[in-house]
């Protein structure tokens, strides 16, 4: 796995271009980063791993009644993704929408002390970097507690 991880080490560049995003946050409050998947997810899979905002946003909400002082770091493929719905929904909560490309919003959510997504390589791969706990999302009405995240070796063995 160290193996791996040196071989996709991201290049100086890109985490120099995501230091003012992660800029360093109070002492004991929690990164979330939640990876929000649509385009070929509304189909793939008949469309099971394609979750509303309002899904994403009630495990966030339970996610910040476990950790209230959180960051969210929202990192996605949704071009026309609502972000003032999240804002409004969310105040209170610093949200954060990383404007970078794959590889900067890899490096975001690999920087994150917890993960959220529906199932997905991308997320599995930022939670693979410092062992992240990720929540991969099966069913977006199961109640979000600690013990619904995972950690990468075990994830990665029993992929979808």
């Amino acid at each position: 796995k160290q193996e791996i991880i040196d071989l996709f080490a991201f290049k100086p560049a890109v985490s120099k271009a995501c230091a003012p995003i992660l800029a360093d946050p109070p002492k004991g409050s929690c990164r979330l980063g939640v990876h929000i998947r649509r385009g070929d997810y509304a189909t793939w899979y008949d469309g099971k791993y394609f979750f509303s905002d309002e899904q994403f946003l009630r495990l966030i909400r339970q996610f910040v009644s476990l950790h209230p002082d959180t960051t969210v770091y929202i990192c996605g493929n949704d071009p026309s993704l609502n972000k003032e719905l999240y804002r409004q929904e969310l105040k209170g909560t610093k949200v954060i929408f990383p404007k970078g490309n794959a590889a900067e919003d890899l490096f975001v959510l690999s920087e994150c002390d917890y993960l959220i997504g529906p199932p997905s390589t991308f997320s599995l791969t930022a939670s693979m970097y410092h062992d992240t706990p990720l929540y991969w999302i099966k069913d977006a009405e199961t109640p979000l507690t600690e013990a619904s995240f995972g950690h990468f070796d075990e994830l990665f063995r029993r992929i979808l």
